[in-house]
């Protein structure tokens, strides 16, 4: 096993913990937590979320400075079975994906965005629930797992729109061709 692989298992369940409210320390060997844990309805689990931190509801609003991009792992390796007895990999990530997404696309007013490591199926703009069930439904997960290509992919365009911007006194990128403002992208990254 990859020594430094060992040693961010524990930091990133860490978060995971932090953020769904977990007290209890988990080891590189333990499973990670399911992903019905944190299943439900948005709603829900927006107010779990920020019952547990203190938060108000509207801790989520700086999400609207941001346009989401999730990216999903449809890799072989997701057919395999997940931290249910029973349910595979793929099924858990589709669960996060629509648990996610509802709750993002609530707060990016020109709808999310959604891609597969290698489904050549993408989508666009998405603002509901039918549309996220609709493109997870056509995808099947196969082949390897090009997490650092996909990103590279996603990421080139942004990065150049970004280089030939326009940058206003206070550090905004404005679009040379929109004359509008360049927003933050939050990328999500949904894997085994």
């Amino acid at each position: 096993m990859d020594k430094r692989y060992s040693q961010e298992v524990p930091k990133q369940r860490l978060f995971l913990s932090a953020i769904f409210g977990r007290k209890q320390s988990r080891s590189a060997s333990s499973e990670p937590p399911p992903y019905e844990s944190i299943t439900g309805s948005p709603t829900k689990i927006i107010h779990k979320i920020s019952s547990t931190r203190g938060m108000p509801e509207d801790a989520l609003e700086f999400l609207r400075q941001y346009d989401t991009v999730i990216l999903v792992d449809d890799s072989q390796s997701m057919t395999h079975c997940g931290s249910t007895r029973g349910v595979s990999r793929w099924c858990e990530a589709r669960q996060a994906l629509q648990t996610l997404a509802e709750i993002a696309h609530k707060y990016d007013e020109d709808g999310i965005d959604i891609h597969f490591l290698n489904a050549k199926h993408s989508a666009t703009n998405i603002r509901s629930s039918s549309q996220i069930h609709e493109v997870s439904d056509q995808v099947k997960p196969s082949g390897m797992t090009p997490t650092g290509d996909r990103l590279d992919k996603l990421l080139k365009p942004y990065f150049t729109k970004l280089e030939t911007a326009d940058i206003q006194p206070d550090g905004t990128p404005i679009d040379r061709q929109t004359g509008k403002e360049i927003k933050r992208i939050n990328y999500i990254v949904i894997t085994e």
